[in-house]
């Protein structure tokens, strides 16, 4: 199974809002719409060859990946507006780490996700 994905548009819906509401007040707004727009296209988060991996950064490059093997914990986060846009968290720990190794931030559907997760570490 292979699966590319980034963080959802709708993650950031309070940020985008914001930044068209102020965009009229001395341009303000244009932070809170760059914002968005860089994380979403600074983070790719990947499961192929039995790993999960995110990738961060435009220009640098900073890489965390797990073996599927290796997988201690899969934890899936949502707070309450998550919940609403359906949308959450996962962190990944391995056996051989000391916490969280690997995070996917805003993506859609996450409790799908880790199931899936979980049954390709299971085979």
């Amino acid at each position: 199974m292979e699966m590319k994905g980034k963080p959802a548009w709708r993650n950031y819906i309070l940020e985008l809002t914001a930044g068209i509401f102020l965009l009229p007040v001395y341009g303000i707004g244009i932070i809170f719409l760059i914002y968005p727009i860089y994380q979403r296209l600074s983070n790719t988060y990947i499961i192929e060859n039995g790993r999960v991996e995110n990738r961060k950064g435009i220009i640098a490059r900073n890489i965390s990946s797990i073996k599927l093997n290796n997988l201690r914990s899969i934890k899936a986060k949502q707070g309450i507006f998550q919940r609403i846009i359906g949308t959450g968290n996962l962190e990944f720990s391995s056996s051989g780490g000391g916490g969280v190794e690997v995070e996917f931030k805003g993506i859609k559907k996450p409790l799908d996700l880790k199931r899936k997760i979980e049954g390709l570490a299971e085979n």
